[in-house]
């Protein structure tokens, strides 16, 4: 799992797409503002979905949602 400190939300979510390829396909987010579409983009993804992982729906920005996001699934399966 990617730590989103010190990163945009563009360079997290390009570099996230790579540890999340095997579970389903997702595309770059180009609008930062989109984010919390590309969050429920990877929320559909069946191994990640069945973790039960935060909505970004409940988050004002990515990065709280990111953090959340990461201590919630586990990318080892």
């Amino acid at each position: 799992m990617i730590n989103p400190t010190g990163m945009t939300v563009t360079d997290w979510t390009d570099s996230m797409v790579y540890s999340l390829e095997k579970y389903g396909s997702t595309s770059r987010l180009d609008d930062p503002d989109e984010w919390g579409d590309w969050a429920l983009s990877i929320l559909s993804f069946p191994y990640i979905s069945n973790q039960n992982p935060p909505a970004p729906a409940g988050y004002s920005n990515w990065l709280d949602w990111a953090y959340a996001f990461t201590r919630a699934v586990n990318l080892g399966g």
